[in-house]
């Protein structure tokens, strides 16, 4: 049950596989004291790790993947992994009961010696057999309850009762140190949880009194602190510095040519936000890149004149998706070829993975969901993607090599002259935002919620 809510308290997830992840520990102690033949105080330590090293691997594999999705598809996922494990468990040891030998030796000593042996009788005379061979001797025979012969009485007696076992000294000792860690543990947690709650008056929530020097934020987890997207620690973060990377020329007409770009590119893009994230006390994660050969159905009817999407972020699944025949389709423009201007538009997308990581993007979203219009949710969206479009110039400037000359070339062929969208902002505006953030000092110069409307249209 404390390990339940432990887990439940850090991770807000139900870890059906809990029981599970103890059982493989104590598999892993039984084959390492039977096939490994070590130790019990050896195993012990041996079975605590392999065990953690087991629930490290299962938070990897089942819950991090699906830790921005709902609370169902990880309820889900972990009684999955219950299961799993369990099988696994039956296909490699059975279903048959299996116990730990002994840890320690213990030896029997029996208090009373064994009774004697009853007396032998002499052998028959010759005369005596030749008697017994002569009569007649009756099939059935029971054996007497006494014997009486010339060499005394022998009387039966009923069986003795088994010695009573004597316990070793070693095994009154092995109690006595296992009660002693035990009650060691209790003191453990007892100091720990006080030093806890110290600092004010303890109530029966657990949470120590207002007047201490505690945030009552504190005490929620990150998805119940509410963002505010004009007003967010992200934007006092310095743009970041230098990042050495080398940007591969590339076909960007084929699913290789972008699959080789992004495994490249990606790492640099991380490097260059991932670490500042962490100094929010946040933990980002990174995204995965998908390159698609075939437009989704829902963005066939997309045209040429209106705009196409070339690529777009899906937060649930930390994935940045590529349209290849999309790309294709701009690829005979003068000078679109050119592998900075997809740099551009992959570090633009990993701005909206930056407003995911931070919260902003959520926080949009639901202004959105609550505009009172629909001038008010169109303002809102061409918020997100302005801002993305400032991050994104952040990226090409912070790309170590590239000065103002490959800044002003990818904002000249992407962003000048390619018209107005309602979602996305006038071309003037995203040329205006790619500017502001590849000059930035702070990301205050990417706040487009907190920017003049003019600026947002």
């Amino acid at each position: 049950a404390l390990g339940y809510t432990m887990v439940y308290g850090v991770l807000q997830l139900i870890n059906f596989a809990h029981g599970e992840i103890y059982m493989t520990g104590a598999f892993a102690g039984l084959l390492l004291v039977t096939v490994a033949k070590l130790p019990f105080w050896l195993a012990l330590p041996g079975a605590m790790l392999i065990a953690s090293l087991v629930g490290v691997t299962v938070e990897f594999v089942a819950y991090r993947p699906l830790r921005r999705s709902s609370r169902l598809a990880v309820l889900i996922s972990a009684i999955g992994m219950s299961i799993f494990l369990q099988n696994v468990a039956l296909w490699i040891f059975g279903p048959a009961t299996r116990s730990f030998p002994p840890p320690f030796q213990v030896s029997v000593l029996p208090k009373s010696p064994l009774p004697p042996n009853p007396p032998e009788a002499p052998p028959p005379s010759p005369q005596y057999r030749q008697e017994l061979t002569a009569a007649h001797v009756t099939p059935q025979f029971s054996a007497p309850a006494a014997f009486d012969g010339a060499f005394g009485a022998w009387e039966q007696h009923p069986p003795l009762a088994p010695p009573p076992r004597q316990g070793d000294v070693r095994l009154w000792l092995a109690a006595m140190g296992t009660a002693f860690v035990a009650a060691l543990c209790l003191v453990l947690c007892a100091v720990m949880t006080a030093a806890t709650l110290r600092g004010g008056t303890v109530h029966a929530s657990g949470k120590p009194h207002r007047d201490v020097r505690y945030a009552d934020s504190w005490f929620h987890t990150a998805g119940a602190i509410p963002v505010d997207v004009a007003d967010h620690p992200f934007y006092a973060l310095p743009a970041p510095g230098a990042v050495a990377c080398e940007i591969p020329e590339f076909n960007a007409a084929t699913v290789a040519g972008w699959e080789e770009f992004t495994e490249v590119i990606g790492p640099c893009l991380n490097a260059m936000w991932l670490s500042p994230l962490e100094e929010l006390g946040l933990r980002p994660q990174e995204p995965h890149y998908v390159i698609l050969d075939e437009i989704p159905a829902e963005l066939r009817d997309e045209s040429e004149e209106e705009g196409v999407t070339l690529a777009y972020y899906l937060e649930h699944e930390l994935s940045i998706t590529i349209l290849v025949p999309n790309v294709r389709k701009l690829l005979r423009y003068p000078g679109m070829d050119d592998k900075r201007i997809w740099f551009a538009l992959v570090a633009h997308e990993y701005g909206h993975h930056l407003q995911g990581e931070t919260g902003l993007l959520d926080a949009a979203y639901t202004l959105q969901l609550d505009a009172k219009s629909t001038r008010q949710e169109l303002q809102l969206g061409r918020q997100i993607e302005l801002q993305a479009e400032c991050l994104a110039g952040t990226g090409v400037a912070a790309i170590a090599g590239h000065d103002h000359a490959d800044v002003a070339f990818v904002n000249r062929n992407f962003n000048e002259g390619t018209g107005d969208s309602d979602t996305h902002g006038s071309a003037d505006n995203r040329v205006h935002w790619f500017n502001a953030g590849a000059t930035a000092e702070t990301m205050a110069a990417c706040n487009t919620f907190a920017a003049e409307d003019r600026l947002v249209r």
